[in-house]
């Protein structure tokens, strides 16, 4: 007689519904959220006449015009400041590659941002979804590609964006050379590249090395991979270059990097100023965390907000949830979290640029504490869900608003004849004035004139002969005529913005006729001083009797 078999069905468990919720994990939301960014990047350029960036001129190096400058030969180190474009090789060598097809001074140098932005959200998604889940990676990129500061710094004018890009690709290749060691070599390049970028992603390089050590057992091989890679690279590099290895320090901080990681003091970690710079700035760190007398992001404003208020509390949940999730996404999260924030507390001063990066681990840890309260509270609410998702959206809008009529509207909004006509002046008078000064609050009016060289190779010599003015004209004006000797322009507006309403009476009692003063045509309110001190002797200041 045959016996039957009873049928046993596999026990089906319900499938782990996603945190927070559902929407974020499809991987159709991966592509609409970097889409939105790309969008949100462009738009601003579209609506305002100059363009503006919160990186295009806080330094008198001429950001906005470093295509010009020739690609450096052999050059594998920059100094690493704000203003060193000039000096970074991949820099240069990818702008002038987006040249060749974007044939336009401020186009390419945005067009080569937002890529590498583009590239800094896909390796961030890529990332979080193997240290914390595919929702939760999706959440993140929300987070970012709405958050005006994010925004802003991500289209900049520089090599910021580039930076960034070298930082999340060396902590993308870290956590995927668990799968296969050679990542692991990967990673050593990407981290040798940071050296020849802006000076904070050169903490990077560390990153590798803390996080196979701290799981020293399952990682010493691709730890010592890593290890053997980087300093081939590095001191290869440097024997190129003449450099001594006997002193590796240099390869990450040099004398012209004032804004640097740690304290130096020519080309030496000073030590003794490092209990000052920490008690200054664990104060600003608090702020930027707690968002305490935080501003909206704008210009170069350090009390610039990082996030908003309205994330603090998930940041502080976050950082107290990070400790119980997997020992590979806790020790990542912390490790980005100790270089990108902690370390750069011995700087001299912190500043939104100089800790840029330390939006990928806070926003991280943002994610995890509203992962977090989705868990605890909202779940089990199906109500809260859509309250939920509303409120995000509504926050996320908001900020949104902030950067597109705040952050990345210009404060002198010119419009495009008014552009044209500065341009024309600047043009008309470069050739006979080998000096034009211009005050900060109207360097969007040169820097971020779309009219202004768009084509560099045409017109080079402009860009050299203008200087950002941030002391005393007043001043500036007596040293070109007892030491200089050269003719020089003045760019202000009327009122007058960081120039003394006294100066140019001051100047025209002194100088007499050598100096005129005039509207600029075309234009409403922005106005011209000229100078001819060629035509004055050494001693005038002196013979007058001013001082």
């Amino acid at each position: 007689m045959k016996t039957s078999r009873a049928r046993t069905t596999p026990e089906v468990h319900p499938p782990r519904r996603p945190a927070p919720v559902r929407v974020f994990g499809h991987p159709q939301t991966v592509l609409i959220l970097i889409g939105v960014f790309i969008l949100l990047a462009v738009v601003p350029d579209l609506v305002w006449p100059s363009r503006k960036s919160y990186f295009a001129t806080y330094t008198c190096d001429f950001k906005n015009f470093t295509i010009l400058h020739p690609v450096p030969s052999g050059s594998f180190f920059a100094p690493g400041g704000g203003g060193q474009e000039p000096y970074s090789v991949i820099y240069m060598g990818l702008l002038r590659g987006v040249y060749a097809f974007v044939p336009h001074r401020l186009a390419a140098m945005r067009a080569l941002s937002i890529a590498c932005a583009v590239g800094v959200l896909w390796l961030l998604y890529l990332t979080a979804r193997r240290l914390l889940s595919p929702p939760e990676a999706g959440l993140y990129l929300f987070l970012l590609a709405t958050s005006p500061i994010y925004l802003e710094s991500a289209r900049a004018f520089g090599y910021q964006s580039l930076s960034h890009l070298a930082v999340i690709l060396t902590v993308y290749l870290t956590v995927r050379s668990g799968e296969r060691s050679g990542w692991a070599a990967a990673a050593a390049v990407s981290a040798f590249s940071t050296l020849a970028l802006y000076v904070t992603a050169r903490p990077a390089a560390a990153f590798p090395v803390l996080y196979y050590l701290l799981d020293w057992r399952n990682c010493w091989k691709r730890l010592l991979l890593y290890l053997a890679v980087f300093v081939f690279l590095v001191t290869a590099a440097g024997l190129a270059e003449g450099r001594s290895p006997a002193q590796p320090w240099k390869y990450f901080s040099s004398p012209e990097e004032q804004a640097g990681i740690w304290p130096v003091t020519a080309g030496r970690v000073d030590w003794s100023s490092l209990g000052r710079h920490l008690a200054g700035n664990l104060r600003r760190a608090a702020g930027y965390l707690l968002n305490i007398e935080r501003q909206p992001f704008a210009d170069r404003e350090s009390s610039s907000r990082l996030f908003s208020p309205v994330y603090t509390p998930f940041l502080l949940l976050g950082l107290g949830g990070v400790w119980f999730r997997r020992r590979q996404g806790r020790n990542a999260i912390l490790i980005m979290l100790f270089l990108f924030i902690l370390l750069p507390l011995a700087s001299r001063e912190i500043q939104p640029r100089r800790i840029l990066v330390s939006l990928y681990p806070l926003y991280l840890l943002i994610v995890l504490g509203l992962s977090l309260a989705y868990r605890l509270v909202i779940r089990r609410r199906p109500l809260f869900v859509g309250l939920a998702l509303a409120a995000l959206l509504a926050v996320g809008l908001r900020d949104v608003r902030e950067f597109l009529f705040r952050v990345s509207r210009p404060r002198l909004n010119y419009s495009r004849p008014e552009l044209k006509a500065v341009a024309r002046f600047v043009e008309d008078n470069w050739k006979a004035v080998p000096h034009i000064r211009y005050y900060k609050e109207i360097d969007e009016l040169i820097m971020g004139n779309p009219y202004f060289v768009p084509r560099p190779e045409e017109v080079s010599g402009v860009a050299n002969i203008f200087a950002e003015e941030r002391r005393d004209p007043r001043r500036t004006l007596e040293i070109f005529s007892a030491r200089v000797g050269e003719d020089l322009i003045y760019l202000y507006t009327d009122p007058p913005r960081r120039i003394d309403p006294e100066t140019v009476g001051w100047a025209e009692k002194t100088f007499g006729e050598m100096v005129r003063k005039g509207r600029i045509p075309g234009t409403e309110n922005l106005y011209f001083l000229r100078a001819d001190l060629s035509r004055v002797a050494p001693d005038l200041i002196s013979r007058t009797g001013s001082r």
